[in-house]
């Protein structure tokens, strides 16, 4: 659903049945990248912001909602990307991921981020708690837009830009980004 008149809300005072539609529905395609936002819906001049949900969490089944704008892949990153979304990062099963003991989720974490800093990419320990099976969290920074999306928008008014984070939606279902 599209969020116009939703501009400016806390997601939290946001019907449930609003975010029904899934991150990915645009292409259809995973592994998709989108910008999201977690905590209100942007009032924002990008008219493609949309209310959505992720299900995420391994067999937990959690849903994740946000109000998101779909990105598109840079071909230079589509490696990096699906890597992330076939959790290329670890050899550890991610299914139950959430119900880890902290001492066991924690060299994920690290392996996570590690991957994502070779590729020259960042995300905070704040957007790292968001991490889950099927939603990999990266900060919603300049730099990490810019390298991830060509259709990549100007950073968001000042306003807008509390509780933004860049996900990678995976699993890779399909051999091309």
């Amino acid at each position: 659903m599209t969020v116009s008149i939703w501009s400016g809300m806390a997601l939290a005072d946001i019907p449930a049945e609003y975010f029904d539609e899934p991150f990915e529905t645009w292409t259809g395609k995973l592994p998709a990248l989108v910008l999201a936002s977690t905590r209100t819906v942007p009032v924002s001049p990008h008219g493609q912001w949309r209310l959505a949900s992720a299900s995420c969490g391994g067999h937990r089944e959690d849903i994740f909602p946000a109000a998101v704008l779909q990105l598109d892949i840079c071909q230079e990153m589509a490696d990096v990307v699906r890597g992330s979304a076939d959790s290329a990062f670890t050899e550890e099963y991610l299914g139950y991921f959430e119900s880890l003991p902290e001492a066991e989720r924690r060299p994920i974490l690290s392996d996570y981020s590690q991957y994502l800093g070779a590729a020259g990419l960042t995300c905070s320990e704040e957007n790292l708690s968001l991490f889950s099976q099927d939603l990999y969290p990266l900060d919603a920074t300049p730099a990490n837009l810019h390298r991830l999306s060509s259709s990549a928008i100007e950073p968001e008014p000042e306003s807008c830009r509390d509780g933004l984070v860049i996900f990678i939606i995976g699993p890779s279902d399909f051999p091309e980004c």
